[in-house]
């Protein structure tokens, strides 16, 4: 189908797509995911590069481990998820639907090569 090689992966990009950086406060992270209902933000570090991806569940775990240790993590760091699988301008548009069905992510961060 010619269709499928129309499909641009960068046409479904969200440029104004919120990020965090792993110095970013773990308060203002967690306001900022719930404020626009997000499933998960990608991390990266002070050179921009992708180092993680902090998730609801990444979320969820930080507040149930508090409230047992009575101690928030004091980083992004600590609590998002490193091992991330990010998809760029090379990638079929199929291969990334593939991607969405099967797995149980619901974002995956988009670097420009």
């Amino acid at each position: 189908h010619k269709w499928k090689e129309d499909l641009d992966i960068k046409s479904f990009v969200d440029e104004s797509y919120p990020i965090a950086y792993d110095s970013d406060n773990i308060d203002e992270i967690i306001s900022i995911m719930t404020k626009k209902q997000l499933s998960g933000l990608p991390v990266l570090n002070k050179d921009s590069e992708l180092i993680g991806i902090l998730s609801e569940k990444d979320l969820i775990k930080c507040i149930f481990d508090s409230y047992y240790n009575e101690l928030l993590p004091s980083t992004l760091e600590q609590i998002m998820t490193t091992n991330v699988t990010s998809v760029n301008s090379k990638d079929s548009i199929l291969m990334v639907l593939e991607l969405f069905i099967k797995n149980h992510y619901h974002i995956y961060p988009y670097i420009d090569v």
